[in-house]
């Protein structure tokens, strides 16, 4: 039975990409939200993915998004939290 559903699964593209996605935000499979996510925010996010990962492996760095500032990001969020 373990066997069926694992081929079963590596069969099924679009659910391994939708659990990929759902990992990578830390969301449960059977949550609200895992359930509110359509195929197509799902692939458009597993898109996002690949392009992120390539802009990692082409700069040699983790950061993505080189227009990012993180002390901005810092004042704001301390802004919002007043």
């Amino acid at each position: 039975m373990l066997e069926e559903e694992l081929r079963r699964l590596e069969a099924a593209p679009l659910e391994r990409l939708r659990w990929r996605v759902l990992k990578h935000f830390g969301v449960l499979p059977g949550s609200r939200q895992a359930r509110a996510l359509r195929d197509r925010e799902c692939v458009r996010c597993g898109l996002h993915m690949v392009l992120d990962q390539r802009a990692r492996e082409h700069s040699g760095s983790a950061e993505v998004n080189p227009a990012f500032d993180m002390e901005i990001f810092a004042r704001r969020k301390e802004r919002a939290g007043k």
